[in-house]
């Protein structure tokens, strides 16, 4: 459900990324890991390589994260974690065959995702148990935890440009402008991880959250 939530939203929010499919995952099984990269197609081989470089330009590192159509909050909170590896394929193939192995999930599609780094993490949700209307979100993670109403004049900023907050007042700003988008996609309920590393805030995590859980749209 993880990456089908960054879909969704404005890719300026979002780390770079990448997203390993079920014929990998299926091929991973059979063939193993080295050979289950030499099977994906050569265009999808190429792009991948090409994000990796682009990672080592960066000085970044990758995160190595679960992403499965039969995770939920309330079942997979906690039960894999993310690895921070160098943008080098060995490492990163090497990474993603520990999640596959320790994965008791029916399929996991990995994702590999630009790490922020030194960043702080936040949480945020306006899921029913935060409150009965989708306009009340909870934001944990900074010096105090917090409630944020959206209403109906919140401006939203956040189309066309990166999230800048160099201090917790323009986080507070950036994510009301988030949040009153968000609001608006799909059913409008979500739980996010956010990473702000000083200068931007990054959504590295949006999982849209359903009345009745589904993992059909996630599964294709």
């Amino acid at each position: 459900q993880k990456a089908y939530g960054l879909f969704l939203v404005p890719s300026e929010w979002v780390p770079e990324f990448v997203v390993f499919t079920k014929y990998f995952y299926q091929k991973w099984k059979s063939l193993g890991i080295n050979r289950a990269f030499e099977n994906i197609f050569p265009d999808e081989k190429e792009n991948f390589q090409l994000f990796l470089k682009e990672m080592e330009k960066t000085n970044s590192q990758v995160l190595i994260r679960s992403n499965s159509p039969f995770e939920t909050i309330e079942s997979s909170s906690g039960k894999y974690f993310s690895e921070s590896v160098l943008p080098n394929l060995n490492q990163v193939l090497s990474a993603i065959d520990r999640l596959c192995s320790v994965s008791t999930e029916q399929v996991m599609f990995v994702i590999v995702q630009r790490c922020i780094d030194r960043s702080e993490i936040i949480h945020a949700s306006n899921e029913r148990r935060v409150s009965q209307d989708k306009f009340h979100w909870r934001i944990e993670g900074l010096r105090e935890d917090r409630f944020i109403k959206i209403t109906k004049e919140t401006k939203n900023q956040t189309n066309k440009h990166e999230l800048n907050a160099k201090d917790e007042k323009e986080v507070l700003s950036c994510l009301r402008s988030m949040f009153s988008q968000l609001i608006h996609i799909n059913t409008g309920i979500f739980h996010c991880e956010i990473a702000w590393d000083g200068k931007n805030i990054w959504l590295v995590q949006a999982d849209e959250i359903f009345e009745q859980h589904s993992s059909e749209s996630a599964n294709k």
